[in-house]
């Protein structure tokens, strides 16, 4: 596990080895193991993560003989939930970041 810097040797007795605690779950999904990236590669070739596991001459090939239209649009579909939901995060954000910035300044302003 990648810790901070400085962070070496901390381990905290109320969460485990992952940094969590108990119970909680992650909140977000891993990153998916390099052996399915390399199994679904050989039928999808939009995703980045599938393209490193092609040679570009079977590319082109497959690209001139399959229907890539089904895999595109099954691509552009999970791309665009991806994108979405990272929007939405965004958004978020710059909404706490206002509220907490006019929280600051009303703190401020009662001093």
């Amino acid at each position: 596990m990648d810790r901070p810097r400085g962070c070496e040797g901390v381990l905290r007795p109320d969460r485990g080895v992952s940094g969590r605690r108990p119970g909680h779950p992650r909140r977000s999904a891993p990153p998916a193991p390099r052996s399915t990236l390399a199994q679904e590669a050989g039928q999808s070739f939009v995703y980045f993560g599938h393209l490193q596991f092609w040679k570009p001459d079977d590319l082109e090939t497959a690209l001139q003989q399959r229907d890539i239209l089904s895999v595109l649009s099954h691509q552009l579909v999970n791309m665009s939930k991806i994108a979405w939901r990272k929007h939405r995060f965004v958004q978020l954000s710059f909404l706490l970041a206002a509220t907490g910035g006019a929280l600051v300044f009303l703190a401020g302003l009662s001093t």
